[in-house]
């Protein structure tokens, strides 16, 4: 099973019948091997398991960026694109000016609609 994803259910039936040999007093590494799966992978299932996480197979990675803007960084960001004195900038421009007050990103400006949207 080695490289396979597996479903919850599948997980959880894996565990039932792990734990249901060990009160066989058959060992974990045993049952694994009866089961063509890594005892670590096991564990870690039991593990999740027990401290009540669920055992879906979720996204990897970070759920949060570690380099996103800070709620005072969008506060000044929306301040600057509402200026008088940048009112008439494109994004781009208004990027590159604003950003000797500090750094932010375009990007942000056009999800808050505070840049104007090129015409088509």
């Amino acid at each position: 099973m080695k490289g396979t994803w597996l479903e919850e259910e599948k997980k959880v039936a894996i565990l039932v019948t792990i734990e249901e040999a060990r009160e066989q007093r058959i060992t974990r590494s045993r049952a694994c091997a009866m089961w063509p799966i890594s005892r670590r992978r096991v564990t870690r299932w039991a593990s999740a398991r027990n401290r009540g996480h669920g055992l879906g197979n979720g996204k990897p990675g970070p759920t949060m960026p570690c380099h996103r803007l800070l709620e005072e960084e969008r506060v000044a960001v929306v301040a600057a694109a509402r200026e008088e004195s940048y009112a008439d900038l494109s994004h781009r421009t208004l990027a590159v000016t604003a950003g000797t007050r500090g750094c932010f990103s375009c990007r942000f400006l056009r999800c808050t609609g505070s840049c104007p949207q090129k015409a088509s």
